[in-house]
C-alpha cells in the first residue's frame, strides 16, 4: 500500500517537475524572440492598448482558469498530473503507446472534456495570452503562441495516439464528436450506454 502511495507522490513530483521544465523553457525562448525581434525590427517588450483591450485579456484568463478548475472537478489534479508525465516519459524515450505505466484513469469524458478534449491544455494557453492582453506583454503572448505549437503539434498527437490504444474505438467515437483544443460548441452526445454513463 505505501509502496504504491510512494510511486503515485514520486511520479507526480517528476509530473510537476518537468510540467514547469516545459513552460519556463518555453518562456526563455519567448523572451529570447522577443529580444531578437526588439533588436533587429524594434518589436517593443510591452505594447500599447486601451483599458477594453487589457479587460479583454482578463477574460481569457478566466475562462482559462475556469476550464482548468472545472476539469479538477473530475479529475483530482493528481491523477493529471501523472499522467501527463507519464506520456511526456513515453514521447521522450520512445515507449511503446500501449503501456500504461500507471495510467489508470478511466474514459469517461464528463464535464469540461464533453465540449474540447485537452481542457487543461486549452485553460493555459488561453490564460497565457490573456495575460499578455492583460498586461500588454509581447513575451506572454509569444509564450503563449510556443505553448500553442507544443501542445498542438507534438504532445496531443502523441497523447491522442496513445488514448486511442488505450481505449479503443470509444475513444476514436468521441475524437468525430468533440473538438481538439478549443470549444466551439460541439459536444460529446454519445453513445453513453457503452461508456457506462448515467447523466
Amino acid at each position: 500500500m505505501w509502496g504504491d502511495r510512494a510511486k503515485i507522490v514520486l511520479a507526480a513530483a517528476f509530473g510537476v517537475i518537468t510540467i514547469a521544465l516545459v513552460f519556463t523553457a518555453a518562456f526563455i525562448v519567448a523572451s529570447a524572440m522577443v529580444l531578437a525581434l526588439y533588436e533587429t525590427v524594434g518589436v517593443p517588450y510591452f505594447f500599447q492598448g486601451p483599458s477594453f483591450v487589457r479587460a479583454t485579456g482578463t477574460i481569457f484568463v478566466g475562462i482559462g482558469l475556469s476550464f482548468i478548475a472545472w476539469t479538477f472537478l473530475y479529475r483530482r489534479p493528481t491523477e493529471v498530473i501523472v499522467s501527463t508525465w507519464i506520456t511526456i516519459r513515453k514521447l521522450l524515450r520512445r515507449v511503446q503507446v500501449d503501456q500504461r505505466l500507471g495510467r489508470t484513469e478511466p474514459f469517461l469524458p464528463l464535464g469540461p472534456y464533453r465540449f474540447v478534449r485537452n481542457p487543461i491544455y486549452f485553460g493555459a494557453v488561453s490564460a497565457l495570452f490573456g495575460g499578455g492582453i492583460c498586461f500588454l506583454s509581447t513575451t506572454f503572448i509569444v509564450w503563449s503562441i510556443l505553448m500553442f505549437l507544443w501542445f498542438w503539434f507534438v504532445l496531443i498527437p502523441f497523447e491522442e495516439r496513445e488514448l486511442s490504444v488505450l481505449f479503443g474505438a470509444a475513444y476514436e467515437e468521441y475524437k468525430k464528436q468533440v473538438p481538439k483544443m478549443f470549444p466551439t460548441g460541439r459536444r460529446f452526445k454519445g453513445p453513453r450506454e457503452s461508456l457506462g454513463l448515467s447523466r
